[in-house]
């Protein structure tokens, strides 16, 4: 990700131009930062430092000089998407949110919601 001043950027959060790629069946080269590692599978993508301008020449040329093996690992990210969807980011929020009600009604009451009284309040309420 290139940002304004044409610096690289070495932190994201969801980068939705990696999702897009991996949607569209482009074989990607990454900075090699957490929230890409988090989104591509092992051997689905190159990785290369963020720094790293001669690793990153290398690793499109690998994409260039090896179009199968490129072609593969887009494959492969391509089949991750099913686990960035909308409802899998509301299934996991859903799940977070349930965990944190299970665990406020069973062990803490310092965990109830601000502004409630641990013995008065319940998830139902």
């Amino acid at each position: 990700m290139v940002t304004r001043n044409g610096c690289v950027s070495d932190v994201e959060g969801t980068p939705n131009a990696v999702l897009e790629a991996f949607a569209a069946g482009t074989p990607v080269v990454l900075s090699d930062i957490p929230a890409h590692r988090d989104l591509a599978p092992p051997g689905s993508v190159l990785f290369v430092g963020v720094d790293d301008v001669e690793g990153t020449a290398r690793a499109m040329a690998a994409v260039l000089n090896d179009p199968v093996a490129a072609i593969e690992r887009a494959r492969l990210a391509r089949s991750t998407l099913s686990t960035h969807s909308v409802e899998a980011a509301g299934d996991a929020l859903e799940h977070f949110y349930l965990e944190v009600l299970e665990r406020t009604r069973t062990q803490d009451p310092s965990l109830s919601p601000p502004g409630s009284s641990a013995s008065s309040w319940s998830p139902s309420a």
